[in-house]
């Protein structure tokens, strides 16, 4: 039993490497997205929501809700100390509304 629990437990960690690697590049791909004019009612200059939210703008509501959780899950600051992981959940939280 204990030798099946060590096969099963280290069958987890590239699951792990790959989330850190997704959420490492999420967090840049979100900083990285300049600041551009018209995607506000309020005047004011804000990132592209699609490309915050890594979708394009023809999908449906159910799609980009979906990518939209599961961002919210990868960078949620309950989940991860990485650095920029709570300014990303801001600008994806503000690029959902």
């Amino acid at each position: 039993f204990v030798v099946g629990a060590r096969i099963i437990a280290s069958s987890f960690a590239p699951m792990q490497e790959d989330e850190d690697a997704l959420r490492q590049r999420a967090i840049q791909r979100i900083s990285d997205e300049p600041v551009s004019p018209g995607w506000s009612t309020d005047g004011t200059n804000r990132k592209n929501p699609f490309n915050v939210l890594g979708v394009s703008s023809g999908l449906e509501l159910k799609a980009i809700r979906k990518e939209y959780l599961s961002l919210s899950k990868l960078l949620h600051p309950d989940k991860t100390s990485e650095p920029g992981a709570a300014e990303a959940q801001k600008e994806i939280s503000t690029a959902f509304e």
